[in-house]
């Protein structure tokens, strides 16, 4: 990742299937149904140095995100290099 693509948020794209047995990719049976957009608190000059295949000097953002069941409600917990992003930064977007 070079410095201008980095935004400083992440987008993970959340999908549902109904099978009992879900695929490994994406088929019809398959769908987006939202996503979670956080705000991170970490800098471009904090990410991980990493060397592409050909050899490129890149930075990496190795994230977690953690589902934690409350109720009738999920909260969501991204850490980032192990680091646990600050609450309320993540929310999730439904889609229609």
């Amino acid at each position: 990742m070079e410095k201008k693509e980095f935004t400083g948020s992440l987008s993970i794209d959340l999908y549902e299937c109904e099978e009992i047995a879900p695929p490994s990719r994406q088929e019809p049976s398959v769908r987006k149904v939202g996503m979670i957009c956080c705000n991170l608190a970490v800098e471009y000059s904090d990410l991980r140095n990493f060397k592409s295949k050909t050899g490129i000097a890149m930075k990496k953002l190795e994230y977690e995100l953690e589902l934690v069941p409350s109720g009738a409600s999920i909260d969501f917990v991204v850490y980032v290099d192990g680091v646990k992003q600050p609450g309320k930064s993540a929310k999730v977007c439904v889609v229609e």
